[in-house]
């Protein structure tokens, strides 16, 4: 994904007008997805932000980060 090339959509450039980052949530393998079309310090602010999404993203209203497999 770093060539910027998402599935076989290999013709169209990726605007950051249209976006400049994402996160795909997924307990065991989540994925942040930074626009390289981006400067290099509004690249560094996107992925602390989408991080920092993935850090306090709930399930049952406990953060990730504190949540253990008992359910309560």
């Amino acid at each position: 994904m770093k060539n910027g090339i998402v599935i076989n959509n290999t013709h169209r450039p990726l605007d950051i007008r249209e976006f400049r980052a994402f996160l795909l949530f997924d307990e065991l393998a989540p994925l942040i997805f930074i626009n390289n079309k981006d400067s290099a310090g509004a690249k560094i602010f996107s992925l602390i932000h989408e991080f920092t999404h993935l850090l306090i993203s709930t399930d049952d209203s406990r953060p990730i980060l504190y949540q253990s497999s008992a359910r309560y």
